[in-house]
């Protein structure tokens, strides 16, 4: 009995070029400006549930060829969040890190590795992660 070969090839997304992560997020309903860092590197600029947040792009070449994404976001408060609110966070969430900013602003912070490339499908589970997790905090810090 011989089976027929099946392809699962499957076309993957990378971090580059950073129009192919901003044309996801925007497939996805989600706004994305593209900027440069102050290392040249790309950066998008983007929002979800009244929380902005960015997209850096790191492990660059010369502005290009990037193989990781921080998504990053902090509040500006006028109220202070306690370290421990940031401790709880880190111990209770097992994706992405909180901390205080030098201003001390309340910070969360998740990497995404793509040296290689991710399926679609994966991108979308660690973009909803994202969501889900920046939701729950800016509640958890008063925003």
């Amino acid at each position: 009995l011989s089976l027929p070969s099946v392809s699962f090839a499957e076309e993957l997304l990378t971090a580059s070029p950073p129009e192919t992560i901003a044309k996801f997020l925007q497939d996805e309903g989600l706004q994305a400006k593209i900027e440069k860092d102050e290392d040249g590197n790309p950066l998008i600029t983007s929002a979800t549930s009244g929380a902005n947040f960015a997209i850096f792009f790191h492990d660059c070449t010369e502005g290009k060829d990037c193989s990781t994404l921080l998504f990053s976001a902090c509040f500006d408060l006028t109220t202070p969040v306690a370290v421990d609110v940031m401790n709880t966070w880190n111990y209770n969430w097992r994706f992405g890190r909180a901390f205080l900013d030098t201003t001390n602003a309340p910070c969360l912070q998740m990497d995404i590795e793509m040296l290689g490339g991710i399926s679609r499908q994966a991108f979308q589970t660690q973009l909803t992660t994202w969501m889900d997790n920046l939701g729950q905090f800016a509640s958890e810090v008063g925003y």
